[in-house]
């Protein structure tokens, strides 16, 4: 499945699988990197499958990555702990 990355809401933990799903795919054809955003003291720091393989998603999930065919950088934002949910947004440079 082809997600639009411009803007999307996250309201469950089954479709946050499936776009980090998504995401993990990507970064492994080279075509998503993760970001480290040093501004961002809740930036997520490992990658997106390893967030895939634990048992249980870490409470706050803030993960940046750039799109390297259009140079697009986004953000996936989700609360876990409360299942309140997020968004993933296209982020202005």
């Amino acid at each position: 499945m082809m997600y639009n990355f411009e803007y999307m809401r996250i309201n469950s933990i089954s479709d946050l699988k499936k776009i980090l799903t998504e995401i993990a795919q990507k970064e492994k054809d080279g075509k998503f990197v993760q970001i480290q955003n040093k501004n961002d003291l809740f930036c997520t720091k490992v990658n997106s499958k390893k967030i895939l393989d634990e048992k249980k998603f870490p409470d706050f999930i803030r993960y940046y990555f750039k799109d390297l065919e259009n140079k697009d950088t986004y953000l996936l934002s989700v609360e876990t702990y409360h299942g309140i949910g997020g968004e993933i947004k296209k982020l202005d440079e």
